[in-house]
């Protein structure tokens, strides 16, 4: 009768959360040096960076799709007038002066 016998394999040991820690405490400074750098970095940018704001919008303008005879027209100057108004609106010295005081 033979006899076989079995290789044990090697295993690899388990590393534990205290193991980690261990890891964690001789290598701190590898880890709080480069996030340091990152945060200053970050600082500087945000603080070289010009305070601007810029704003767009879209306005649509249709024209009336539903017969004249139907619905009377509300809104019966052309697309250019409309938007020269709604501009001079917007850009009146008193809308505007109001928004240079809010901001500075």
């Amino acid at each position: 009768m033979e006899e076989t016998y079995k290789i044990p394999m090697e295993e690899e040991p388990l590393m534990s959360f205290e193991d980690y820690l261990e890891i964690l405490k001789h290598r701190k400074w590898e880890f709080i040096i480069p996030a340091i750098g990152i945060f200053l970095i970050s600082i500087v940018i945000a603080l070289s960076l010009p305070i601007i704001y810029k704003s767009t919008g879209t306005i649509l303008i249709e024209e009336q799709q539903i017969p004249s005879e139907y619905v009377k027209a509300t809104a019966t100057s052309y697309a250019e007038q409309r938007i020269q108004q709604i501009n001079q609106g917007i850009m009146s010295t008193g809308r505007l002066l109001e928004i240079i005081n809010q901001f500075d």
